[in-house]
C-alpha cells in the first residue's frame, strides 16, 4: 500500500538511501526490496523522468546484474533508457552514463547479445563524440569494446578502431 501526503516523500527517500547503502555493503537482497519499495513510491508521486526515478533504475540495474538476474537488470536498464526516447530534455550526459551501464551489463552476462551491445556500443560512441573531449575515456572504452566484438570477422576494420582508440588515449595523456 502506497502512502499518500507529505509522509511518502520522506519515506521515498529514506527507502532510496537505505536501499544504496545495502547495494555498497552487499546486502543485495535487502538492497532489492528497499529500492524496489523506493521505485514504487516515485512512480506514484514522481514524474516519469524525475532524477529520483533514474537514480533508482539505475540502483536496481546495478542491485540484480551483482545477483546474476540479468534479465532483470535488462528489464530495469530498458525502462531508463526508455526515458531518454520519451523525454529528450534529459541529455546527452545522463544517457551516455546509462549506455555505459548497459554495456557493462551486457558485458557480464553470458548469453549471445551480440546485436543489443553493438546497438549501445554505437550509440554510446556517437555521445561520446558529441560531448568531446570529457568523454574520451568513455570514447576509448566503446572503440575498444567494439574491436573485440569485429575481431574475429572483420580483423582489418578492428585494427582501424584499435588504433583510433590508442589515438583517442595518447591525445589524453598529452593534455
Amino acid at each position: 500500500e502506497l502512502l499518500k501526503g507529505p509522509r511518502s516523500a520522506l519515506l521515498l527517500s529514506s527507502l532510496q538511501r537505505l536501499g544504496e547503502l545495502q547495494l555498497g555493503r552487499g546486502q543485495l537482497d535487502e538492497a532489492v526490496s528497499a529500492l524496489e519499495r523506493a521505485l514504487e513510491l516515485a512512480r506514484a508521486h514522481l514524474k516519469p523522468q524525475d532524477l529520483q526515478v533514474r537514480e533508482l533504475l539505475r540502483s536496481l540495474v546495478e542491485a540484480h546484474r551483482r545477483r546474476g538476474e540479468f534479465d532483470d537488470s535488462e528489464q530495469y536498464l530498458n525502462q531508463l533508457l526508455g526515458l531518454y526516447d520519451r523525454y529528450e530534455d534529459l541529455g546527452v550526459e545522463g544517457k551516455l552514463d546509462d549506455l555505459m551501464r548497459g554495456i557493462r551489463l551486457l558485458l557480464g552476462d553470458d548469453r549471445e547479445h551480440e546485436e543489443k551491445l553493438t546497438e549501445y556500443l554505437d550509440e554510446a560512441t556517437e555521445l561520446a563524440i558529441q560531448r568531446g573531449a570529457v568523454a574520451e575515456l568513455s570514447l576509448a572504452f566503446c572503440l575498444g569494446q567494439k574491436a573485440r566484438l569485429v575481431g574475429p570477422r572483420e580483423p582489418d576494420q578492428a585494427i582501424t578502431l584499435l588504433r583510433r582508440q590508442g589515438s583517442t588515449l595518447e591525445q589524453r595523456e598529452e593534455a
